[in-house]
């Protein structure tokens, strides 16, 4: 019998927001990945303990993003913690998407819950820069963002420079038709005359194959085949990192719920939405229960297993695709007689494997920023439970329908 989404995430919740309680809060990427999660929760169950869990973190978050005072001159959005002044580097931003998404559900819109965010995203667009996300998981955490937003203001330039910036993040990782450019003069976006990230490490091409295109994203310009090659026997394979396009394909359909329909860009969002889906689609592994799985490098299986996860078990990047397939069924992007199946052994995967008895959610890599070592079944994290939840939502959602 197939597990049921909503004591799925009453255990899931119940363990994670008691065990987790008493952690040092953070408004960085880890953590927002999990808030908004919940926040999916709270709102598809109706739950106040969820939606107070993730509330109370905001306040105490004092709803900033990168928590350090920086004159705006300063401000950089190559990496950076804490003690950097990456106040646009977007791993900042995902928290954004948590304090906005409260926004519009509280009745008497608290403009403080927001200001930060208005005032980084509002000087980001007023830049000439086009280099924000230059890694696969940027765009989770900022497309979003812009996408809220323009919901919130109906002003169409939050939705012209994400497109900006995700033209940019096409180019310089996608492994098809509009990504990783196959002429001689190799990339051509403004960034890489001094952006903060592909000036310095992207500035010759990697060409792409046109015969054969994948249709998914390099971590970083500097993955893309053939750089960073996979050890030994691996070396002359492409090396798409499971968590990475999980980022890029969640992502996608979040912002594809929010865009307007007459937006002259949205079957291009599609049409990459539905080209990841199918190449997804065809990385699932199944193991001998029948349950579906991605594992860290997607077209090289063997290479992330181990004694301990000799299927090579991974959470984060399943829980990502198994919600994105799911939602682009809801929502009519996506043919059930074609996606379903994937999409339920994803779900069975979740349930039935990563899911402790204690409700820990499990086999979730470390943080980390390409395929490696095996994840364990005690390995736990914020991210990987907030996809989980994520995937539970849309679940629901396909029952209820």
């Amino acid at each position: 019998m197939r597990t049921d989404p909503e004591k799925f995430v009453d255990k899931v919740n119940t363990y994670w927001q008691t065990t987790m309680k008493e952690q040092k809060i953070r408004p960085f990427w880890e953590q927002a990945a999990y808030h908004i999660g919940n926040l999916a929760t709270a709102q598809t169950f109706k739950n106040t303990d969820y939606l107070t869990f993730t509330k109370e973190w905001s306040e105490k978050s004092q709803w900033k993003g990168h928590p350090k005072n920086i004159d705006k001159e300063n401000w950089t959005w190559g990496y950076g913690e804490e003690e950097t002044d990456a106040r646009l580097f977007a791993d900042w931003h995902a928290c954004f998407q948590v304090y906005l998404t409260l926004f519009e559900m509280d009745e008497k819109k608290h403009p403080e819950w927001i200001k930060q965010a208005q005032e980084v995203i509002n000087y980001q667009v007023s830049t000439l820069d086009d280099s924000y996300w230059w890694w696969a998981d940027g765009l989770f955490m900022g497309m979003p963002v812009m996408t809220k937003f323009y919901q919130l203001t109906k002003d169409v330039k939050y939705l012209t420079k994400m497109h900006e910036y995700f033209l940019f993040s096409l180019e310089l990782m996608y492994d098809g038709e509009n990504g990783i450019p196959t002429n001689e003069n190799g990339y051509t976006s403004s960034a890489y005359v001094g952006g903060p990230y592909g000036g310095k490490k992207a500035t010759v091409s990697n060409f792409s194959n046109p015969d054969n295109y994948q249709h998914l994203f390099y971590r970083d310009a500097s993955f893309a085949f053939p750089a960073n090659p996979l050890p030994g026997k691996w070396k002359d394979e492409k090396n798409f990192w499971a968590r990475g396009n999980g980022w890029v394909v969640a992502a996608l359909i979040r912002v594809l719920r929010e865009l307007p329909d007459n937006w002259p860009h949205k079957p291009f969002y599609q049409q990459i939405f539905k080209q990841m889906a199918q190449a997804i689609k065809e990385c699932q592994q199944v193991d001998d229960a029948g349950n579906g799985y991605w594992t860290q490098s997607l077209l090289v299986p063997d290479f992330s297993r181990s004694a301990d996860n000799t299927f090579g078990y991974e959470t984060s990047g399943s829980a990502f695709f198994t919600f994105a397939l799911l939602a682009g069924i809801n929502d009519g992007l996506l043919p059930a007689d074609e996606y379903q199946e994937t999409a339920l052994k994803g779900w069975d995967y979740l349930s039935n494997v990563a899911l402790h008895e204690n409700g820990k959610i499990g086999y979730v890599q470390p943080v980390g920023g390409a395929a490696g070592k095996a994840a364990s079944y005690e390995n736990t994290q914020d991210f990987g439970v907030g996809a989980s939840l994520l995937a539970a939502c849309e679940l629901f959602k396909m029952n209820k329908n």
